[in-house]
């Protein structure tokens, strides 16, 4: 039955696999913790895009599969990211008789999703249940003629080292997974069938070919991570956690009036410290403790001057954690979204994305490993932000993939606020980090 049938397509040098089971993953783990687990279900291959992703997808494929040399990818893992934020379903029409769906939630694939199927009602069907649990799920369907859905070249052309299939070392019987399934390679535009168990052509070995291919992948995937490990993003969710400790800053306390605050990360938190000046001639230091927020820690530079020190917490998370667009994206619709808002800030700039550069790995010889084709790198690009606290919230949204290195927050005294001027004036440096194009 098709329900039943895993299903390979080779486009440009490249096998998209179909079918694959899939497993929620809960906090962060190592690749290593990730094969164990795989092996645990009797995998022969896994796929998962970075120690902090929120699922994993497992295959069992036949032992007499013969050697392939190009490599194989989910492309359920390759739908997730290319819609990393939302609910999504995507169908494709493998062939007549046989249609393929997944579903992604938040650029995880949800589980039973990644299947292969006999018909549109079946798709229909399937659809209509995972409303249930999503109710704004979008469902992008070549056969309905939606012009975003993503074909089969699309699918092959988005296809990187985040959605190869890993194969796990080692011996098993099926078991936990569909034991007794069909592979069926179809190269594009042919169509033709070799004759082979049950009357079909088994691809090769689905992952990732020789294993020189996939230990050269895997060199390149190491020499990124160690290279970025210190990375932390903010994001979206780092950035609001500030703004909000930000907007619970008095500006005056007692007869000590606010004059600024300099928020800088530091590890996976912010640094938060305001300077504050004694205005009121009734003003005190026992007073200013007394009516203090929470978790400020005073620090009495003078009779007139004080700073007080928190912290913001939940503001950072890794750089392999994080979404990220490609540069593309970013030129034609985060910059034109800048555009849409830009008269609500003094500065908004931000320069072209450039590579993300680290060394690339070496064999036991020392000698380069050549780069293999589908492996993606970083682009980085720096920004600045100046203008009124309040337009922040306009921003918000457009800062995916944002690390800042310091934000300050100010108080000016002006007479009559403007758009683009008013007493909280906030500016803000730091870069936005891309994938490669």
């Amino acid at each position: 039955m098709a329900d039943d049938t895993m299903w390979c397509e080779r486009l440009d040098g490249k096998c998209l696999v179909f079918g694959l089971d899939w497993l929620p993953l809960l906090g962060g783990h190592t690749r290593k913790q990730v094969m164990a687990k795989a092996r645990r279900y009797r995998a022969t291959h896994c796929v998962t895009p970075s120690e902090h992703a929120a699922a994993m997808g497992l295959i069992q494929f036949p032992r007499n599969e013969a050697s392939r040399h190009e490599p194989h990818y989910s492309a359920a893992q390759i739908v997730a990211g290319l819609y990393p934020s939302g609910t999504v379903a995507v169908s494709i029409v493998l062939q007549p008789g046989r249609h393929w769906l997944v579903a992604v939630h938040e650029g995880a694939v949800i589980a039973r999703t990644d299947i292969v199927l006999g018909s549109i009602g079946q798709i229909t069907g399937l659809i209509d249940e995972l409303r249930l649990a999503y109710a704004h799920i979008r469902h992008l369907g070549v056969a309905q003629g939606d012009p975003g859905a993503p074909g089969l070249g699309a699918l092959a052309a988005a296809a990187d080292d985040r959605a190869l299939l890993w194969r796990i070392p080692g011996r098993w019987a099926p078991k936990g997974l569909s034991a007794f399934v069909v592979v069926v390679c179809v190269v594009a535009g042919g169509g033709a069938f070799a004759a082979g168990a049950a009357g079909r052509w088994l691809s090769g070995q689905p992952a990732p070919g020789p294993l020189s291919t996939q230990a050269t992948m895997q060199a390149w995937v190491s020499a990124r991570s160690a290279a970025t490990a210190s990375v932390l993003v903010h994001g979206v969710d780092g950035m609001q956690q500030l703004l909000l400790s930000l907007y619970r800053v008095p500006v005056q306390i007692s007869g000590w009036r606010l004059v600024s605050v300099l928020c800088k990360p530091l590890s996976r938190t912010w640094r938060c410290t305001a300077s504050l000046r004694r205005s009121g001639r009734h003003a005190n230091n026992q007073r200013l403790m007394a009516l203090a927020p929470n978790g400020w820690a005073l620090r009495f530079l003078s009779v007139d001057d004080v700073e007080a020190d928190w912290v913001v917490t939940g503001a950072a998370t890794p750089l392999s954690a994080s979404v990220l667009n490609d540069s593309r994206w970013g030129d034609k619709y985060w910059l034109s979204s800048l555009q849409h808002i830009s008269r609500a800030f003094v500065t908004l700039k931000a320069s072209p994305a450039v590579p993300h550069k680290f060394p690339g790995p070496v064999d036991t010889q020392g000698s380069p490993v050549p780069r293999p084709e589908g492996f993606r790198t970083y682009q980085v690009r720096s920004f600045q932000v100046e203008g009124p606290l309040r337009s922040y919230s306009l921003l918000l949204p457009n800062l995916t993939g944002v690390r800042w290195q310091q934000v300050t927050l100010t108080l000016k005294a002006l007479e009559r606020p403007t758009l683009q001027q008013s007493q909280l004036y906030l500016s803000a440096k730091g870069e936005r980090y891309e994938w490669q194009s």
